[in-house]
C-alpha cells in the first residue's frame, strides 16, 4: 500500500526555488514506483491518502500489478492538497486493508510526508498524542508490515525525523529524508528495492550540459542476477529524455523485443531485462539518457540501476540513539541469502557521508521562536514555522552540509568490533559533532568468478544534541512557601535549564519533547514546562523540607541525569551513559513444515536475593522449533550486559548448523552498583517463528511475549563507576574546528534487524542452504516501543527514587 501525505503543507515548493509543489513530485514518484512492480508475481498495490483523516476506504483498492498503474493515476486525480496531518490514521488504515483485503503473506507500506503529525491517532509514543492531540497507536498494532518511510522536504524543519526512522526501523524497513523532486524519485527507488529485493547498482543524479545530445555513460555491472532494471528520471515540466542501453557484448538494446519489460511516464521511464539476453548476462551495461528534442538547456537527470540476485546491502544501525559528540558509526551488511558460501572472492566499500556544518538549534536560539502557523489547514507548530521562515531568506541552504567519503571494514579494525561477519562499518570520532541528518551512500565494489559489478544503498541517521549536565546552564531560584499556590508547607522553585551539549550545540527552542523531568522526594512539578524562545526551558516546582532528598533530575533517554538537589541548590550528574540492550538469535533446520508447531520460550532466572553488582545469569530455553525458523528479542533495559553469551551460537553473524535447535541460550547482566533496595528491573522478551522460510523475517508469526522482574535488596550502593573510554581510530578526514570529544564507551557485540536475519533461500536467489544466525544488538528494532521516552509535550515522570 502506498500512503500519501495531501495536508496542506503539501503544496510547498518540492525544493528551495523549484516550481514543482511536493504534492506534484510525490504523484509523479508514485506512480513510478507502482509501474516498477512486477506483472505476473501475484503482486497487488492500493492507495491511501491523508490528511485531517485518512481516506477510508482507500483510494485505491489492492490491485493487480498488471493494471495498477492506470488505477492509481485515476486514483492520484482525485487528491488534492489541503488540511492537517494524520499519519497515524493512513498507517491504520492502510494496514486494515491489507490485512483484511490482502491475500499475500509478505505485506508492505510505502509512507511519504513532509510534516510532523498533529492529529490522532498518533505514532509519538508520548501518552498524550500529537502534542495532546489523542490517543497514541498501541505497539504493535501494524503487526510484522514492512514499512518505508520517505520524508518529503529538508528533515530539519519540518518533520520529526525521530518518529519516522523509530517506525520504519521496528517495521523492519529504512528511513530516508531528503528535498527536491529527483531525490523523492530516488528514494522510492530505494523503497522499490527494499520491498521488493531489486539491489540498487547505482543511481547518481546527474546534469546532461546545454548542447550535448546524450550523456556520459553509466555503468552497471552485473554478475549471478537473473535480471536488471534500468530507470531514467528527469525533472517535472522539462524536454522528455529517452534511454539508450548497450550490452556487455556492444550491442544496443531494441527495447521493443517482446521479453523486455519498458514503460514510461511524463517525467520517468524504466526497461527491466531478463538474464541471460542473447547470451548476455554478466559484464558491464551502459545507460545513457539521449535528448528527444533539440539540445538546449542543462537538464538534471539519474539513471538507477537495479539487479536482483547477488550482494544486497542492507543498512543497520549499532546504537538505538545517536547523540553529538559520538564517533559516527556507519554500518552496512550483505545478507546471508545474497552472497555465496565460499564468500566473495574480493569486497571494497566505502561510504559517503553527507553531514551538516550547522544545527538548527543554534539557529533558532539565535533567531528566536515565531508563532506558529497554518498552511491549508495543516498546522505547522512554531519550531517548524520559524525554520521555514529562514530557509526562504537564507541564500543557499539554510544547514549548509559537506559530503565525505571513507572506507569500510570487515576485518576488525578503524571501530569494525568483529572480523569477517559480513559486517562492514567504520568509527569515524570527528564527525558527529553536529546535530542534524546525516545521509550515507554506501557503495561496495564486488569481485567475483572474475567479474566485478557495484552495489548501492542510502541510510539516513539523525544525530541528536546530547544534553550535557555539566555543560547545560542552569538557575534555581526560590520564590518561598506559597500555601495558596502549592499547599500547606510546601516550597516553591523556579528552574531554569539551556540544555546543550559540551561541543557548544544548544538544544534550542521549540524542543520540549526532547527530555524528561522527573522527581525524587515530596516534589511535585507545577504547571508546564516554559518555553522561552531562546533556547530557555523553565520549570516551577514545590517541595517539603521534610522530604528525604528531594530533587528534580532532568533525562534524555540513555544519558546521564541532571540532577538538582533542591535542599542545597546544587547541580549534578548521577548516572554514566546507558545503553539499552537488545538480543537476537534466529535458527533453522532444512525442512519447513506449513503449520506453526506448538513451540514455547522459558526464560529462567534469580528474580530475588539481588544485591547492586550481582552478576545474573539469564537462560533461555527454546523448544517446539526443530524444523522452524525462530528468533527472540530481549531488552533489558537499564540492567548492565556483561559481554557473556552462550558459545552454542556464534555472535560474529557467520552461519551455523542447527544439529540441536532447541538448546538453551545464556547470558549474563549485572545489576547497577547504583542501585537501591527495593528498585526493579525488568527483562522483556518477545519470541516468534516463522513457517515461511522463504521470506525471512518479512512475515513473522508473533507467538509469545513475557516480562521478568528482578528486585533489589541490600543497602544502597552510593559509588558510581567513572565512565570506560577508548581511543577511537584515527581516519582521513576534515573535523569542524570544535574539540575531539571522548569516546563513548563500546560493548563488544553486533546487532542484526529482526527483517532478513534468517538465512533461507529466497525465490529466485542464487544462494542457497545458508541458515541461522546468531546477532547481539545495541538497542535499535524496539527504538518506536522505546520511543515513548521520547515526548513531543512536557515531560512529567513519576517518582524515580
Amino acid at each position: 500500500m502506498i500512503v500519501l501525505d495531501r495536508s496542506g503543507s503539501m503544496t510547498g515548493a518540492s525544493s528551495s526555488g523549484s516550481p514543482i509543489a511536493k504534492m506534484d513530485a510525490a504523484k509523479s514518484a508514485a506512480e513510478m514506483f507502482t509501474e516498477l512492480v512486477e506483472n505476473g508475481q501475484g503482486h497487488n498495490v492500493g492507495l491511501v491518502s491523508f490528511s485531517t483523516t485518512a481516506t477510508s476506504p482507500p483510494d485505491l483498492a489492492l490491485t493487480p500489478a498488471n493494471a495498477a498503474l492506470a488505477a492509481v493515476q485515476a486514483a492520484l486525480a482525485g487528491v488534492n492538497a489541503s488540511g492537517a496531518t494524520a499519519i497515524g490514521d493512513g498507517l491504520l488504515e492502510a494496514h486494515n486493508h491489507l490485512t483484511t483485503q490482502g491475500n499475500n503473506e509478505r505485506q508492505a507500506i510505502l509512507l511519504l510526508t513532509d510534516g510532523k503529525e498533529n492529529r490522532p491517532p498518533c505514532l509519538d509514543g508520548t501518552g498524550n498524542g500529537c502534542n495532546g492531540a489523542g490517543a497514541d497507536i498501541a505497539t504493535g498494532a501494524f503487526d510484522q508490515t514492512q514499512i518505508c518511510a520517505v520524508g518529503c522536504g529538508d528533515a530539519s524543519t519540518s518533520m520529526d525525523e525521530i518518529v519516522l526512522r523509530d517506525l520504519a526501523e521496528l517495521q523492519g524497513g529504512i528511513f530516508i529524508a531528503g528535498a527536491g523532486e529527483l531525490q523523492l524519485k530516488k528514494f522510492f527507488l530505494d523503497c522499490f528495492s527494499d520491498i521488493f529485493d531489486e539491489f540498487l547498482a547505482v543511481d547518481p543524479i546527474e546534469v546532461l550540459p546545454a548542447g550535448k545530445a546524450e550523456s556520459s555513460p553509466v555503468i552497471i555491472s552485473s554478475a549471478l542476477d537473473t535480471k536488471i532494471t534500468f530507470v531514467l528520471a528527469w525533472e517535472q515540466g522539462k524536454p522528455p529524455l529517452e534511454l539508450k542501453i548497450t550490452t556487455p557484448s556492444g550491442a544496443v538494446l531494441d527495447q521493443t523485443d517482446p521479453s523486455i519489460e519498458r514503460s514510461a511516464g511524463s517525467s520517468w521511464l524504466f526497461v527491466r531485462v531478463p538474464l541471460p539476453y542473447r547470451g548476455d548476462a554478466i559484464g558491464q551495461w551502459k545507460a545513457q539518457a539521449v535528448r528527444v528534442d533539440p539540445p538546449g538547456r542543462d537538464q538534471s537527470f539519474f539513471i538507477a540501476g537495479m539487479v536482483a540476485g547477488a550482494g544486497q546491502l542492507s543498512p543497520t544501525n549499532l546504537r538505538f540513539n545517536h547523540y553529538t559528540g559520538q564517533p559516527l558509526w556507519p554500518v552496512v551488511r550483505i545478507t546471508a541469502p545474497y552472497r555465496p558460501l565460499d564468500e566473495f572472492d574480493k569486497v571494497e566499500a566505502i561510504v559517503t557521508i553527507t553531514r551538516p556544518l550547522v544545527g538548527t538549534g543554534n539557529l533558532l536560539a539565535k533567531a528566536g521562536l515565531g508563532d506558529g502557523t497554518t498552511i491549508k489547514g495543516d498546522a505547522v507548530d512554531p519550531r517548524a514555522a520559524r525554520l521555514l521562515q529562514l530557509a526562504k531568506r537564507s541564500q543557499g541552504d539554510l544547514v549548509p552540509t559537506v559530503t565525505e567519503k571513507f572506507p569500510l571494514y570487515d576485518d576488525g579494525t578503524h571501530g569494525d568490533r568483529f572480523a569477517n561477519n559480513h559486517y562492514w562499518s567504520t568509527q569515524l570520532p570527528s564527525l558527529g559533532k553536529i546535530e542534524g541528518m546525516y545521509r550515507y551512500n554506501f557503495k561496495f565494489i564486488i569481485s567475483e568468478g572474475g567479474q566485478t559489478f557495484t552495489r548501492e544503498a542510502n541510510h539516513s541517521v539523525y544525530v541528536a544534541v546530547n544534553i550535557d549536565p555539566k555543560a547545560t546552564k542552569t538557575d534555581i531560584k526560590n520564590i518561598g512557601t506559597t500555601s495558596a499556590n502549592f499547599g500547606e508547607g510546601r516550597t516553591g522553585t523556579i528552574i531554569t535549564f539551556v540544555p546543550q551539549d559540551s561541543l557548544g550545540n544548544l538544544l534550542g527552542p521549540g524542543r520540549v519533547g526532547s527530555f524528561e523531568l522527573s522527581t525524587r522526594g515530596d516534589v511535585r512539578i507545577e504547571g508546564e514546562i516554559k518555553d522561552d524562545g531562546r533556547g530557555s526551558y523553565l520549570a516551577t516546582v514545590s517541595w517539603t523540607k521534610k522530604a528525604k532528598e528531594p530533587a528534580l533530575a532532568l533525562t534524555q533517554d540513555g544519558q546521564p541525569r541532571l540532577i538538582v538537589d533542591l535542599a542545597s541548590g546544587t547541580v549534578n550528574s548521577d548516572l554514566e551513559p546507558r545503553e539499552h540492550l537488545l538480543l537476537h538469535f534466529t535458527a533453522a533446520n532444512t525442512t519447513i513444515d506449513p503449520k506453526p508447531p506448538n513451540t514455547n520460550v522459558q526464560r529462567q532466572v534469580r528474580t530475588t536475593s539481588l544485591a547492586p553488582g550481582d552478576i545474573v545469569d539469564v537462560s533461555i530455553q527454546p523448544s517446539g522449533f526443530d524444523a522452524h525458523y525462530f528468533g527472540l528479542k530481549e531488552d533489558i533495559g537499564d540492567l548492565e550486559y556483561t559481554g557473556s553469551y552462550s558459545a552454542a551460537f556464534n555472535p560474529e553473524g557467520t552461519t551455523f548448523l542447527t544439529e540441536q535447535p532447541n538448546r538453551p541460550f545464556t547470558y549474563k547482566v549485572r545489576i547497577p552498583e547504583s542501585a537501591k533496595a527495593g528498585e526493579k528491573f525488568i527483562i522483556r522478551g518477545e519470541y516468534w517463528n516463522n513457517p515461511d522460510a522463504l521470506g525471512g523475517f518479512k512475515s513473522l508469526i508473533r507467538r509469545k511475549t513475557e516480562e521478568t522482574v528482578l528486585t533489589v535488596v541490600g543497602k544502597e550502593t552510593p559509588d558510581v563507576k567513572p565512565p570506560v573510554t577508548e581511543e577511537a581510530p584515527k581516519v582521513e578526514s576534515t573535523p569542524p574546528a570544535a574539540a575531539e570529544p571522548t569516546p563513548v564507551p563500546l560493548i563488544d557485540i553486533v546487532q542484526e534487524q529482526v527483517r532478513g536475519l534468517c538465512g533461507g533461500s529466497p525465490s529466485g536467489s542464487v544462494f542457497g542452504g545458508q541458515i541461522g544466525l546468531l546477532m547481539l544488538a545495541l538497542g535499535l528494532t524496539g527504538a518506536w516501543r522505546r520511543g515513548r521516552h521520547r515526548k513531543n509535550s512536557p515531560q512529567k515522570r513519576g517518582d524515580w527514587e
